[in-house]
């Protein structure tokens, strides 16, 4: 009776061994492989073991199998029970599992398993080691490439169907391989978790030299038929220079166990950096791309309102948009290449070098240094090529409608706006910008900042078909732009046109060339080259000048408007100089104006449009078409000339003053003196005429066969007399005749002269004698 006790109890032993056994097995393969292959193996034959299972009289061994294919397989080498204990233990255990299909090869060793029949818990209080196949949807691509596990005291727990331990775990698939602290799966729920510390290590090739890939975290999920890891909050990753941060991450494995597709979310920053040098991506959502073959990083692609920031010494730039790409060279670990697009913007501070000696020397036209300036790019699509080896801008290129906004950061303000089709930028190996191209439709506009409560910036633009900018190589300020292909140019009512036109950033110039014209209201001005300067609003006309003069629009309806007829229409010079609003002009160099018959030649010629006023200085000459007089239509018309040293004329009083060496030439008659002042009239409200003019000091006057003398002198137009007075005046004739008086009248066109005597210089007229 005793034998069959035991041979009963040892059937009844073998059961629970055999269950708890397929119990642990189970457990911890369902623990790292999907509920959903594995699952379909009730835990029901722990009540009633299947008819197929093998035991061997050495240890304890059984398969499972179903419709003819094995399933798993369990051998241990001992087998312990305690008596009454609830516990049963199985030691040396090895399992093997090839699922339903027969399409994996999973392996789990243990050197002791418990059973606890009471409540139905298995429990490995030692150390387990798990190599698990795959037959996911990523089969193909790892191949026979295992994930191995190590941990220890792990315990499923029937009621919850979960399994955990509070343990180090560590794993390998391949290159990567991770550790951590606890473990938990929950086969209701069909995840596999990693609870804390979590690190892993993605180890490059040993060829290759380069740093591995590491990522730590605060938990992770495992789902290896899927090929995936997802960390979680905090993330953090490196490789060599490179950071990156964000509080989720997923990691999709491919080929070899190599890593295929991270992707980051929530407040993602990915850094590359050095001691001089940092690249920064920030967003949202990151995913990165890694190379299926040779398993390197191929590109970085950042949604959701992205930026990307580059420091280099003591400037920075940042790149935002709604999506930047960022693209890793070959068999490299530094970006080559960024495109940004969706409202993207580029900005960039230049801070200046203050022990620059080239900065030092850097002044505008009023003595200030050069200001120190932010730039901001604006384009639909943004692309930046960075400096092979490095983490500095090369080149820069958009398409779409492009904007580039120069800002002054100084207390002076300013802001310079330049727009065009597409911009190429190119950058010192500093990573500072030192050439920029805009075409075709290239604009530039220049702000002045307004105090506060003023009235509205003044604003100057320019246009032409391409816009080239070139900048300071020690602090990366602007230096000059380079306007070609129908320039053209806009201030108020002023107006600017030539081939190109250079604007430079220090003297604050346009240099317009290639038949440039610069016109107003009032005034025209064309040259082989004209200089304009933003700061003083002044312009400066340089050969083959020719300009013309409309008149001052804003007095045409006023009493004064018929002097405005004087003002010469049309004058030519070798240079000239146009400064304020008003349009003052100075001509120098071989000056010659003219308006209808009115001619004045000198060195140097001022118009005053403002002020109806006109200044000449050296070798002045004058001319005018002249009448006596309207009623005498036998009298023809004869030009009147003016010649001295300078001649001031004042429109609003019609009056023009002569001083230095004058001489008029009316016909056959010459006038000399000291200064002359000349009153002009307007005959059929258009020609100029000369209505009468005075001189002062020694005037003499000739004519032919006559010569007289006096202190003062009148010339009447509409008479066609001169008057000579003071000294008393004497006349002279061919003979060595005199005659003298009070007052001596002479005509123009005919030889008769006037005698007027007085108290004090009575007539006198003097004969030489024949011998």
């Amino acid at each position: 009776m005793e034998t069959k006790i035991s041979v009963r109890r040892m059937q009844v032993l073998r059961i629970l061994v055999a269950a708890a056994l397929a119990g642990g097995v189970l457990s911890t393969i369902i623990f790292f492989w999907k509920a959903g292959k594995i699952a379909g193996i009730p835990f029901e034959f722990l009540k009633s073991l299947p008819e197929n299972m093998e035991q061997s009289l050495s240890g304890f061994s059984f398969t499972r199998s179903e419709g003819g294919r094995v399933v798993f397989s369990i051998n241990s080498n001992k087998t312990v029970s305690y008596g009454n204990s609830s516990a049963t233990v199985l030691e040396g255990v090895v399992a093997e599992v090839f699922g339903r299909q027969g399409n994996r090869r999973d392996s789990i060793r243990t050197e002791r398993c418990e059973y606890d029949k009471d409540s139905g818990d298995f429990f490995v209080p030692g150390n387990v080691s798990i190599e698990l196949g795959s037959s996911g949807i990523n089969s193909e691509d790892t191949g026979n490439m295992r994930l191995e596990i190590e941990t220890s005291k792990l315990r499923f727990h029937q009621s919850s169907s979960t399994a955990t331990s509070w343990q180090p775990v560590a794993f390998r698939y391949g290159p990567l391989k991770g550790q951590g602290n606890g473990l938990r799966y929950s086969a209701k729920e069909e995840l596999v978790e990693i609870e804390k510390d979590v690190r892993l290590i993605l180890e490059a090739p040993k060829k290759s030299g380069k740093p591995s890939f590491q990522f730590t975290a605060s938990r992770m999920e495992v789902d290896k038929d899927a090929g995936s890891i997802r960390l979680f909050p905090p993330v953090m990753g490196s490789r060599g220079s490179q950071q990156l941060t964000a509080k989720l991450a997923t990691l999709y494995l491919g080929g070899q166990g190599h890593i295929r597709q991270v992707v980051l979310e929530d407040d993602v920053e990915v850094e590359d950096k050095t001691e001089d040098r940092s690249l920064s991506l920030l967003s949202d959502l990151v995913t990165a791309w890694f190379d299926p073959e040779s398993f390197e990083l191929l590109s970085i692609e950042a949604e959701k309102g992205s930026k990307v920031q580059i420091k280099e010494g003591r400037s920075s730039s940042l790149l935002d948009a709604q999506e930047i790409k960022a693209f890793f060279g070959v068999n490299e670990l530094m970006v080559r290449e960024i495109v940004a697009t969706g409202d993207a913007q580029l900005r960039s501070d230049s801070i200046p070098n203050v022990h620059s000696h080239a900065r030092s020397n850097a002044t505008t036209m009023n003595g200030n240094a050069l200001n120190n300036e932010m730039y901001i790019l604006r384009a639909p699509e943004v692309r930046l090529t960075l400096r092979p080896g490095t983490r500095s801008i090369d080149q820069l290129s958009t398409k779409g409608s492009a904007r580039l906004d120069i800002v002054s950061q100084d207390e002076r303000g300013g802001r310079k706006q330049i727009t065009a089709d597409q911009f190429f930028a190119h950058f010192d190996e500093r990573g500072r910008i030192k050439k920029f191209e805009g075409y075709p439709h290239a604009r530039l506009e220049m702000h002045e900042e307004s105090p506060v409560d003023s009235e509205p910036a003044n604003v100057r633009r320019s246009e032409s078909d391409q816009v080239t900018g070139f900048f300071n190589s020690s602090d990366g300020s602007l230096v000059r732009l380079e306007q070609v292909g129908h320039f053209r140019y806009f201030e108020g009512d002023r107006r600017g046109r030539a081939e190109r036109g250079d604007y430079s950033a220090a003297n604050q110039e346009f240099v317009l060339s290639g038949d440039p014209v610069l016109w107003d209201s009032t005034s025209r001005v064309t040259a082989k080259k004209i200089i304009f300067n933003e700061f003083t609003k002044t312009a400066r006309a340089a050969g083959s000048v020719r300009g013309t003069h409309l008149g001052d629009l804003r007095l045409k309806d006023s009493h004064l408007g018929e002097y405005h007829e004087l003002i010469p229409s049309n004058v030519i010079a070798d240079s000239a100089i146009l400064w304020g609003e008003a349009q003052n002009i100075r001509y120098e160099g071989g000056v010659r104006a003219w308006k209808g018959q009115d001619v004045i030649t000198s060195s140097i010629l001022q118009v005053f449009l403002a002020e109806r006023k006109v200044e000449a200085k050296g070798n002045v000459s004058t001319s005018y078409a002249q009448r006596i007089s309207d009623n005498n239509p036998t009298e023809r018309s004869f030009p009147v000339s003016i010649s001295s040293n300078s001649l001031i004329y004042i429109g609003k009083e019609g009056r023009a003053t002569y001083l230095g060496t004058v001489t008029l030439r009316a016909g056959e008659t010459k006038i000399q003196s000291d200064r002359m002042d000349v009153l002009f009239s307007i005959q059929n409200g258009a020609i100029a005429q000369v209505k009468e003019a005075t001189g002062e000091g020694k005037v003499v006057v000739v004519q032919p066969g006559r010569r007289a003398e006096g202190e003062r002198m009148t010339y009447l137009s509409e008479k066609g007399e001169i008057i000579l007075e003071g000294g008393p005046p004497i006349a002279f004739d061919q003979h060595g005749d005199s005659t003298t008086g009070e007052r001596l009248t002479f005509s123009i066109t005919g030889d008769s002269i006037g005698v007027h005597g007085g108290e004090n210089s009575p007539t006198v007229t003097r004969r030489r004698r024949m011998r």
